[in-house]
């Protein structure tokens, strides 16, 4: 009867260890962010009694008897991993480092450990893998001539081949000011943002210049925020920049519009005056027959040379 109990609680105890990898199993660091090829090493640890441990890679295992090897490479594996003692472990069995380089975008690594029993614990590792992009690059879209104020324009952000695209921020800069942030960029080759791979993506800026604007510099980063386990500050890659020519019609000045209404009210008085001046001369050159006086005269004038014939 004892025997069974005792039977009994192990079973549930180690059940519970196995139910719950957090006790059974420590990771450190727990999550990962490396760079494309870069070296990573990462100890597994237990405080349970166990059989043996090892890591794994996309289902391809580096196994390491716990109190069998000292390093094991992984067999068969698409990239090189080795599992080795821990150097701070000074029981010998209780902690195994994994060392890769990873050049996988979808690499996936998790710990085992063997109990008695042949019951399995395990723990994924968390891992991002990043790569900066190969260029950066400004240009103003469908248009080489110089801006016309007033108009609207496109500017061009392109970045090639950058991972991942799901923590990628676009910053575009008027000079050294913010301008806009753009998370809703265009993924070229009609790839899904959900891919950890590189890809490339563009970004569009609207701008409607002024006069004010001629001379001045776009730029764009494309900025990688990989949280507190990423470069720090984020890693932020930077445009060269691509300054605008704005060309813009003559502005009048108060005094110029004085100017230009005194003389054109002086050109419709000079007409005007020609005109009444003309009038006048032709006036002047024919009687006046709406006077009575002249009128009269001239009938007078015309019955007299009448008579005389």
């Amino acid at each position: 009867m004892t025997s069974s109990l005792v039977l009994v609680s192990w079973l549930v105890l180690v059940l519970q260890v196995v139910a719950d990898d957090e006790h059974c199993i420590k990771l450190h660091p727990p999550r990962v962010v490396v760079k494309d090829g870069d070296p990573v090493s990462v100890n597994c640890t237990t405080s349970i009694d166990h059989i043996w441990m090892y890591w794994e890679y996309n289902n391809c295992a580096a196994k390491l008897h716990a109190s069998r090897e000292a390093v094991t490479h992984g067999v068969n594996c698409a990239i090189s991993i080795i599992t080795l003692r821990c150097r701070e472990d000074t029981h010998g069995n209780n902690c195994i480092t994994l060392q890769v380089k990873i050049t996988d975008y979808n690499a996936n690594f998790s710990c085992h450990v063997i109990l008695k029993g042949k019951l399995e614990c395990k723990k994924d590792l968390s891992v991002t893998v990043y790569k900066p992009p190969d260029n950066v690059s400004v240009s103003s879209v469908n248009s080489t001539d110089p801006m016309v104020e007033g108009s609207q324009y496109q500017l061009k952000c392109e970045i090639q081949n950058i991972a991942p695209v799901q923590n990628l921020t676009v910053k575009w800069y008027k000079g050294d000011t913010l301008v806009h942030e753009d998370r809703d960029y265009v993924i070229e080759d009609g790839k899904s943002d959900r891919e950890k791979a590189p890809m490339s993506v563009s970004s569009i800026l609207l701008i409607t210049p002024n006069r004010a604007d001629d001379g001045a510099e776009y730029s764009c980063w494309a900025e990688l925020d990989l949280g507190p386990e990423g470069p720090q500050p984020p890693l932020a890659v930077k445009s060269e920049p691509l300054r605008i020519t704005v060309h813009s019609p003559p502005r009048r000045t108060f005094w110029t519009s004085i100017g230009v209404v005194i003389a054109v009210l002086l050109l419709v008085s000079i007409c005007v005056y020609k005109q009444w001046n003309q009038k006048r001369k032709e006036a002047d050159r024919l009687p006046n027959s709406s006077d009575p006086l002249i009128s009269m005269a001239q009938r007078a004038n015309n019955g007299t040379q009448a008579l005389r014939k």
